[in-house]
């Protein structure tokens, strides 16, 4: 006699509880990210919108949480670098109109970057801000920091992250991708380019990213899409910055406190750098950026110290201004 087995009629409402909490599960960590995208594409908390021209995110609602932002860097003519007699600047200085093809910023708009396979595939080093700058400095590989592809990285900017800290690509450009990335765009002055300028960066990542203070050599920095917020400045003076701080809790934190306006309000430079502008630092000067927006930025430097022949670093050094340590702002900051 065959046993008949009898399912109590809760017994099925069991079953279909277990079966649509088994989907709930599967489209939280299946379909969560892709509906996100669609929903809620910039990837914040706060609600943002893409710019319908580049397809880039525009971070307007992340920089409403960022402190008042005062401007004492110069704006000048890109052209006034090619004109006879020209110098480089002795503080930071933003040149304007960098580009004046409309063909550039079509190039750099997210989808045309995304379809470009030459750009797209290229691979690039990938992490926490600080680790990039630590392995940039001290030449030594971190495990945390990934090598992945252009095309990966602006995908994971739009998906949920499990760090709190935004992932930023600061990578060193091999020199036959020196065209792919700087092509027709913008045409480098003489006091720009050259032997001595020997490495190109690429700078990719979404709004709170951004290395953290640090200095080097004579640089210039070309923003396509985004926009970047920049502290500056030559000597600390007493002011201690703490270890391993995001710019952005730096800029909640520490940079409101009454100590560090009083140092700021004579000693830094800020502004925040538009598209199509280049920002250029002279040698030495320490600084932080904080993305607004998806960024994306090409950086040049000179004199790299870590891949320099002594004596070509000795070229370098003679150039250096004799203030260093001593460099304070002409026009001083109106603070908060």
């Amino acid at each position: 006699m065959k046993t008949r087995w009898h399912i109590p009629w809760w017994g099925f409402s069991l079953v279909v509880l277990l079966i649509s909490s088994g989907l709930s599960y599967m489209y939280y960590f299946v379909a969560h990210d892709v509906l996100t995208q669609y929903l809620n594409p910039c990837g914040l908390l706060l609600a943002d919108r893409v710019d319908p021209i580049t397809g880039w995110c525009l971070g307007e609602s992340f920089a409403a949480t960022l402190p008042h932002n005062p401007c004492n860097v110069p704006r000048v003519p890109f052209s006034t670098l090619f004109e006879a007699g020209a110098t480089l600047p002795v503080a930071p200085t933003i040149f304007t109109n960098v580009s004046s093809s409309s063909a550039t910023g079509e190039r750099w708009r997210r989808s045309a970057l995304l379809l470009d396979t030459e750009r797209s595939n290229t691979k690039v080093q990938a992490g926490d801000p600080w680790l990039l700058t630590k392995q940039l400095f001290t030449g030594k590989r971190r495990r945390e920091v990934i090598t992945t592809t252009i095309q990966e990285h602006v995908l994971n900017m739009r998906r949920s992250r499990s760090t709190p800290e935004p992932q930023y690509v600061f990578s060193r450009l091999s020199p036959n991708k020196t065209f792919n990335f700087l092509s027709s765009d913008v045409h480098l002055p003489s006091l720009l380019s050259g032997k001595l300028w020997t490495k190109l960066t690429l700078a990719l990542g979404s709004s709170g990213s951004g290395m953290p203070f640090h200095n080097h050599d004579h640089s210039w920095l070309v923003l396509w899409h985004g926009k970047k917020r920049w502290f500056i400045f030559d000597h600390r003076n007493g002011v201690k910055l703490p270890a391993r701080m995001t710019n952005v809790e730096f800029a909640k934190t520490t940079y409101q406190s009454e100590d560090f306006q009083r140092f700021w309000k004579t000693a830094g430079w800020e502004c925040t750098q538009e598209e199509n502008e280049m920002m250029f630092l002279p040698t030495n000067l320490i600084h932080a950026v904080i993305n607004i927006g998806e960024t994306v930025a090409v950086v040049g430097e000179r004199c790299p110290s870590n891949e320099l022949r002594e004596d070509t670093l000795l070229v370098c050094e003679s150039t250096w201004p004799s203030d260093i340590g001593h460099r304070l702002p002409v026009q001083k900051l109106q603070t908060i």
